[in-house]
């Protein structure tokens, strides 16, 4: 299936004094925030590797997720969200300052992606447990002929959480249902494949 459109990209720091030690759930989450307009999103995967042969062929290998990248590309940026994601002094009447002794906090973030094919369209959730922001650079240019925008950009590390799912994904028939599930597992009340189910209430 071809891919098409990604969009209602939502965050969300860790819970205050919430420790990722549950090797039976996500981490616990703060209330989610809208990010700006999505216009791009990349994630980069490591993975380690080795393998064991015996009698002339392989007969162990292990494959697992190290760590990563995730960059996004957002249409804007609101600066206090920036700030936080970043560990940053903010306040809305000066600004924001950046520091060597910032200090960005874990978050989450997901978002909803449009597939279309002969067989039909769908809506995929796509959700990032364990990300931590980290300074980048930023594009500025002067205005010639024609008039080039330039997106808000943010990069994160992608980490494992304690319970190993390091990204979790889920096909909809509608957005609205992708957008749902996304705000399920902000909450912690959505079932991920490989876990418990979640207790109910």
């Amino acid at each position: 299936m071809a891919t098409y459109g990604a969009r209602n990209s939502f965050w969300a720091p860790f819970a205050e004094n919430a420790q990722d030690t549950d090797k039976t759930k996500l981490p616990v989450y703060g209330e989610p925030k809208a990010c700006g307009q999505l216009n791009k999103l990349v994630d980069s995967p490591n993975f380690v590797e080795g393998s064991l042969p015996g009698d002339d062929v392989i007969v162990l290998y292990e494959r697992e997720f190290l760590n990563g990248t995730v960059s996004v590309e957002d249409v804007f940026i609101p600066m206090a969200d920036a700030a936080t994601m970043l560990g940053a002094a903010y306040d809305d009447e000066n600004g924001m300052a950046q520091g060597v002794d910032d200090k960005p906090p874990y978050i989450g973030r997901g978002h909803v992606t449009h597939h279309v094919g002969k067989s039909g369209n769908y809506w995929q959730a796509v959700f990032y447990p364990k990300l931590k922001a980290k300074p980048s650079g930023k594009d500025y240019t002067t205005r010639a002929k024609d008039i080039n925008f330039v997106t808000d950009k943010m990069e994160y590390d992608w980490e494992p959480p304690v319970c190993g799912k390091y990204k979790v994904t889920k096909d909809f028939p509608t957005e609205a249902e992708a957008n749902a599930y996304i705000q399920d597992l902000f909450k912690g009340t959505a079932q991920v494949p490989g876990l418990p189910k979640p207790a109910a209430g």
